[in-house]
């Protein structure tokens, strides 16, 4: 039985799912070459013009004072009302990228769908072999930290671990489809030596590990 993408709307995500196991569901031959799974997620998902989709797996929301934005290879940009530095004019205070190498991609349509400068944004990138170090000189205190990523090569080509300090914070984050970011985070730190240090780690060690932007809030301390 053929179905277009565009007769999908005429079901329930269950039926499909339950259609396409028993084998009653195909495609044309215009239609890309994709598992259901994820046709039916693209069909169904929930379109946002937000430039700002959180995933919080700790379950944290930030309320604390924003304290700095990075757009990593990428120009002063502002975000949710707040200044993001340059790539250039963050390692001026107080940033260190061990070995990275900056580079630039050319996606032009994201989701959720974001404007120019944004887009901009998530095109101008870090990266490094397997593991990719972030240093950042900051006062002593507890801070939330964000990590901006899209899929900007294949989908699901990367798949990686946040370290920081010596604490895993995450696992597994960045399986995406081409064009699809997450804002990641918060993942909340205690720095008592000055200095955050995160470590994002490819899981496939032939892979590159990369980040597009970073944001970091400061958090009140708990009252005695």
């Amino acid at each position: 039985m053929g179905f277009t993408l565009s007769l999908l709307s005429n079901y329930s995500i269950e039926k499909l799912l339950i259609m396409s196991q028993i084998g009653l569901l195909e495609f044309s031959n215009s239609t890309p070459f994709l598992p259901i799974t994820t046709l039916i997620n693209r069909w169904f998902r929930p379109k946002s013009s937000s430039s700002t989709e959180t995933t919080a797996k700790n379950g944290l929301t930030s309320q604390g004072e924003f304290v700095k934005g990075i757009n990593f290879n990428g120009d002063a940009i502002t975000v949710d009302g707040h200044t993001w530095l340059s790539y250039s004019d963050a390692l001026a205070d107080g940033l260190s990228t061990p070995d990275v190498m900056p580079t630039e991609t050319g996606i032009k349509k994201l989701h959720p769908a974001v404007n120019r400068k944004m887009r901009r944004m998530f095109n101008t990138v870090i990266c490094k072999s397997q593991k990719l170090e972030i240093i950042q000189t900051l006062p002593n205190g507890i801070y939330d930290v964000y990590l901006w990523m899209m899929e900007n090569y294949a989908p699901n080509h990367h798949s990686m671990d946040v370290s920081i300090g010596s604490e895993v914070v995450a696992r597994g984050i960045a399986q995406l489809e081409v064009g699809y970011w997450v804002k990641y985070g918060p993942y909340r730190t205690t720095i008592s030596e000055g200095t955050l240090n995160v470590a994002i780690c490819t899981t496939n060690p032939e892979r590159d590990a990369h980040v597009m932007g970073m944001t970091i809030f400061k958090v009140p301390s708990p009252q005695k």
